[in-house]
């Protein structure tokens, strides 16, 4: 159970879940080579982790990597294990933890993450009660956040974004925000043309400026 349950929620939460390293990216294979792929993954985490921690969330990380759980505990953020190797299930336990806070995940694979777009999704959040950021195709989800995960039923995978939305539609009001901040994410080897035009910082940089807050 996560440290701070029992203490009171100071700040809302973020939960990033992040595949195993020797399986990250694996569309990325006939482009990068296994330990390049490996680093893109740390890199985008540690931006995603930082920017969330700069729009004041408790970051959670969620997976069964050891060089990624040591990586979260080193920045100060917290470390939920995946023991299925599975988003799906791992979110679906992972979630009953959280069933009674608002929470966001957030898909660490978006290099235009900032911090002005998670404030956004947390404004909104909290005035619908659940906000959706799919991705550029209107696909995959990127961003989802929860004001209660009670009933919630994870899907995400291919077109997790329709399947979400039909889901929630159900039970909660629900706003849609397509933002480029949200919906740019690095899944196939044309993102990759893509990177030389972002901006996002190198890992050493976001290190330093999250030790500052």
């Amino acid at each position: 159970m996560p440290p701070c349950l029992g203490y009171g929620w100071l700040r809302p939460v973020a939960i990033l879940p992040v595949k195993n390293l020797k399986r990250a990216k694996s569309r990325l294979s006939t482009v990068m080579s296994g330990e390049g792929r490996k680093k893109l993954v740390l890199r985008l985490f540690l931006h995603a982790g930082c920017v969330c921690q700069t729009a004041g969330f408790q970051v959670f990380c969620l997976t069964s990597d050891k060089t990624v759980a040591e990586t979260s505990l080193r920045m100060g953020w917290r470390v939920l294990q995946d023991r299925f190797n599975d988003l799906n299930k791992a979110l679906t336990s992972v979630l009953k933890r959280f069933s009674t806070v608002p929470l966001t995940i957030v898909l660490p694979d978006l290099p235009l993450l900032n911090r002005q777009s998670l404030e956004t999704v947390s404004r909104l959040g909290r005035r619908h009660g659940c906000v959706i950021c799919p991705d550029l195709k209107l696909s995959g989800t990127n961003v989802l956040y929860l004001g209660t995960a009670s009933f919630f039923k994870p899907m995400f995978g291919k077109h997790s974004f329709i399947r979400h939305l039909n889901q929630l539609q159900k039970s909660y009001p629900v706003k849609v925000l397509v933002t480029l901040a949200t919906a740019v994410d690095i899944d196939s080897p044309e993102d990759l043309l893509l990177l030389p035009r972002f901006s996002f910082s190198s890992p050493v940089h976001y290190e330093e400026s999250c030790y500052k807050h």
